[in-house]
Protein backbone atom coordinates (compact mmCIF):
# COMPACT_ATOMS: atom_id res chain seq x y z
CA UNK A 1 0.00 0.00 0.00
CA UNK A 2 0.88 3.56 -0.63
CA UNK A 3 0.77 5.86 1.84
CA UNK A 4 -0.30 9.35 1.22
CA UNK A 5 -2.03 8.41 -1.94
CA UNK A 6 -0.46 11.47 -3.93
CA UNK A 7 2.40 9.47 -4.19
CA UNK A 8 0.84 7.30 -6.29
CA UNK A 9 1.17 9.18 -9.17
CA UNK A 10 4.86 9.80 -9.29
CA UNK A 11 5.12 6.10 -9.17
CA UNK A 12 2.47 5.12 -11.94
CA UNK A 13 4.98 7.70 -14.23
CA UNK A 14 8.24 6.33 -13.42
CA UNK A 15 7.00 3.12 -14.54
CA UNK A 16 5.69 4.43 -17.45
CA UNK A 17 8.88 5.99 -18.08
CA UNK A 18 10.88 2.15 -17.61
CA UNK A 19 8.56 0.77 -19.97
CA UNK A 20 8.74 3.06 -22.69
CA UNK A 21 12.92 2.61 -22.36
CA UNK A 22 12.03 -1.06 -22.15
CA UNK A 23 10.28 -0.83 -25.07
CA UNK A 24 12.97 1.55 -27.03
CA UNK A 25 15.46 -0.96 -26.31
CA UNK A 26 13.16 -3.66 -28.05
CA UNK A 27 12.81 -1.48 -31.10
CA UNK A 28 16.47 -0.73 -31.25
CA UNK A 29 17.45 -3.98 -30.95
CA UNK A 30 15.12 -4.34 -33.98
CA UNK A 31 16.42 -2.20 -36.22
CA UNK A 32 13.13 -0.06 -35.97
CA UNK A 33 12.44 3.72 -34.98
CA UNK A 34 10.47 4.19 -31.82
CA UNK A 35 8.93 7.91 -33.00
CA UNK A 36 5.34 8.91 -31.83
CA UNK A 37 3.74 7.10 -34.36
CA UNK A 38 4.70 3.94 -32.92
CA UNK A 39 4.44 4.53 -29.07
CA UNK A 40 0.85 5.97 -30.27
CA UNK A 41 0.15 2.65 -31.50
CA UNK A 42 1.36 0.30 -28.78
CA UNK A 43 -0.24 2.20 -25.53
CA UNK A 44 -2.99 1.10 -24.13
CA UNK A 45 -6.11 2.40 -24.28
CA UNK A 46 -6.88 5.01 -21.64
CA UNK A 47 -10.20 6.47 -20.35
CA UNK A 48 -10.75 8.99 -18.16
CA UNK A 49 -13.74 7.95 -15.34
CA UNK A 50 -15.44 9.75 -12.71
CA UNK A 51 -17.34 8.02 -9.93
CA UNK A 52 -18.31 10.88 -8.08
CA UNK A 53 -19.11 12.50 -11.43
CA UNK A 54 -20.12 9.58 -13.18
CA UNK A 55 -18.31 10.50 -16.16
CA UNK A 56 -16.82 8.40 -18.72
CA UNK A 57 -18.50 5.04 -18.51
CA UNK A 58 -20.13 5.47 -21.75
CA UNK A 59 -17.58 5.66 -23.18
CA UNK A 60 -15.89 2.47 -21.78
CA UNK A 61 -19.04 0.47 -22.59
CA UNK A 62 -18.81 1.59 -26.35
CA UNK A 63 -15.43 0.40 -26.34
CA UNK A 64 -16.19 -2.50 -24.83
CA UNK A 65 -19.00 -3.31 -27.14
CA UNK A 66 -16.79 -2.66 -30.16
CA UNK A 67 -14.57 -5.50 -28.81
CA UNK A 68 -17.09 -7.70 -28.14
CA UNK A 69 -18.63 -7.36 -32.00
CA UNK A 70 -16.15 -7.27 -33.85
CA UNK A 71 -18.27 -8.06 -37.08
CA UNK A 72 -21.22 -7.08 -38.53
CA UNK A 73 -22.59 -9.88 -39.72
CA UNK A 74 -24.95 -11.92 -38.25
CA UNK A 75 -24.35 -15.93 -37.59
CA UNK A 76 -27.94 -17.10 -38.16
CA UNK A 77 -30.23 -15.37 -40.54
CA UNK A 78 -33.59 -12.97 -39.48
CA UNK A 79 -36.38 -15.28 -38.84
CA UNK A 80 -34.60 -18.13 -38.34
CA UNK A 81 -34.02 -19.26 -34.46
CA UNK A 82 -31.12 -22.31 -35.01
CA UNK A 83 -28.89 -23.24 -37.89
CA UNK A 84 -29.33 -26.66 -37.81
CA UNK A 85 -31.30 -29.80 -39.61
CA UNK A 86 -34.37 -30.88 -38.12
CA UNK A 87 -32.60 -34.31 -37.85
CA UNK A 88 -29.62 -32.18 -36.06
CA UNK A 89 -32.23 -30.43 -33.87
CA UNK A 90 -34.02 -33.82 -33.02
CA UNK A 91 -30.45 -35.37 -32.00
CA UNK A 92 -29.64 -32.44 -29.83
CA UNK A 93 -32.74 -32.46 -28.27
CA UNK A 94 -32.77 -36.01 -27.02
CA UNK A 95 -28.84 -35.86 -25.69
CA UNK A 96 -30.22 -33.06 -23.48
CA UNK A 97 -32.53 -35.21 -22.12
CA UNK A 98 -30.41 -38.16 -21.96
CA UNK A 99 -27.92 -36.14 -20.24
CA UNK A 100 -30.42 -34.51 -17.81
CA UNK A 101 -31.76 -38.31 -16.64
CA UNK A 102 -28.66 -39.72 -16.59
CA UNK A 103 -25.46 -39.40 -14.58
CA UNK A 104 -21.99 -39.50 -14.51
CA UNK A 105 -19.94 -41.15 -17.76
CA UNK A 106 -23.15 -42.85 -19.53
CA UNK A 107 -24.40 -40.35 -21.23
CA UNK A 108 -21.27 -39.65 -22.52
CA UNK A 109 -21.14 -43.30 -23.73
CA UNK A 110 -24.36 -42.93 -25.24
CA UNK A 111 -24.85 -43.04 -29.25
CA UNK A 112 -27.88 -42.18 -30.85
CA UNK A 113 -29.11 -43.56 -34.12
CA UNK A 114 -31.47 -42.58 -36.52
CA UNK A 115 -33.56 -45.14 -37.79
CA UNK A 116 -36.54 -42.98 -39.06
CA UNK A 117 -37.67 -39.57 -39.56
CA UNK A 118 -40.63 -38.69 -41.67
CA UNK A 119 -43.22 -36.00 -41.96
CA UNK A 120 -46.54 -37.40 -41.41
CA UNK A 121 -50.30 -35.47 -42.26
CA UNK A 122 -50.47 -35.43 -38.74
CA UNK A 123 -46.75 -34.19 -37.65
CA UNK A 124 -43.37 -36.15 -37.29
CA UNK A 125 -42.77 -40.16 -36.69
CA UNK A 126 -39.12 -40.10 -35.38
CA UNK A 127 -37.33 -43.45 -34.34
CA UNK A 128 -34.40 -43.56 -32.73
CA UNK A 129 -31.70 -46.30 -30.80
CA UNK A 130 -29.54 -45.34 -27.99
CA UNK A 131 -26.59 -47.64 -28.43
CA UNK A 132 -24.59 -48.47 -25.53
CA UNK A 133 -21.78 -51.02 -24.71
CA UNK A 134 -22.62 -52.25 -21.88
CA UNK A 135 -24.72 -53.90 -20.02
CA UNK A 136 -24.56 -52.00 -16.87
CA UNK A 137 -25.17 -48.64 -19.11
CA UNK A 138 -28.02 -50.23 -20.55
CA UNK A 139 -29.90 -50.91 -17.20
CA UNK A 140 -29.23 -47.22 -16.11
CA UNK A 141 -30.58 -46.15 -19.73
CA UNK A 142 -33.84 -48.09 -18.91
CA UNK A 143 -34.19 -47.35 -15.73
CA UNK A 144 -36.25 -49.50 -12.98
CA UNK A 145 -39.40 -50.83 -15.61
CA UNK A 146 -38.26 -48.78 -18.21
CA UNK A 147 -38.69 -45.29 -16.20
CA UNK A 148 -36.18 -43.80 -17.43
CA UNK A 149 -36.38 -44.28 -20.83
CA UNK A 150 -39.83 -43.12 -20.24
CA UNK A 151 -38.56 -40.00 -18.67
CA UNK A 152 -36.35 -39.08 -21.87
CA UNK A 153 -39.15 -40.48 -24.15
CA UNK A 154 -41.83 -37.81 -22.93
CA UNK A 155 -39.65 -34.68 -21.58
CA UNK A 156 -38.20 -35.03 -25.50
CA UNK A 157 -41.46 -35.13 -27.04
CA UNK A 158 -42.53 -31.93 -25.58
CA UNK A 159 -39.85 -30.43 -26.27
CA UNK A 160 -39.89 -31.55 -29.94
CA UNK A 161 -43.83 -30.61 -30.52
CA UNK A 162 -42.70 -27.03 -29.34
CA UNK A 163 -40.01 -27.02 -31.42
CA UNK A 164 -41.96 -28.59 -34.59
CA UNK A 165 -44.91 -26.85 -33.81
CA UNK A 166 -46.59 -30.23 -34.55
CA UNK A 167 -47.51 -33.68 -32.68
CA UNK A 168 -44.64 -35.96 -32.61
CA UNK A 169 -44.40 -39.72 -32.33
CA UNK A 170 -41.20 -40.61 -30.98
CA UNK A 171 -40.15 -43.92 -29.95
CA UNK A 172 -36.98 -44.60 -28.65
CA UNK A 173 -34.87 -48.10 -27.78
CA UNK A 174 -31.98 -48.71 -26.34
CA UNK A 175 -29.89 -51.45 -27.63
CA UNK A 176 -26.41 -52.65 -26.05
CA UNK A 177 -23.48 -52.80 -29.13
CA UNK A 178 -22.17 -56.10 -30.23
CA UNK A 179 -19.21 -54.50 -30.87
CA UNK A 180 -16.49 -53.95 -28.02
CA UNK A 181 -15.02 -51.01 -29.82
CA UNK A 182 -16.96 -47.80 -29.69
CA UNK A 183 -16.96 -46.27 -32.37
CA UNK A 184 -16.79 -42.39 -32.79
CA UNK A 185 -19.84 -41.17 -34.38
CA UNK A 186 -22.51 -43.12 -35.18
CA UNK A 187 -25.47 -41.55 -36.86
Amino acid sequence: LVSPKSKLLDIAMDIGTMADVCMEDQFRKQGKDFGFQAKLELSPVVFYVSALKEDGVDDIMEHLLTLATPCTSWAIEPGKTTNLTPLEQVQEIIREKIYRSCHREVPHSVQQVNRLFRKVQKGLVIHQDLVVFTKSHQKLVLGSGGRTLQRIQDSARKDLQKAFGCDVALQLHVKLSKSKQRRETVH
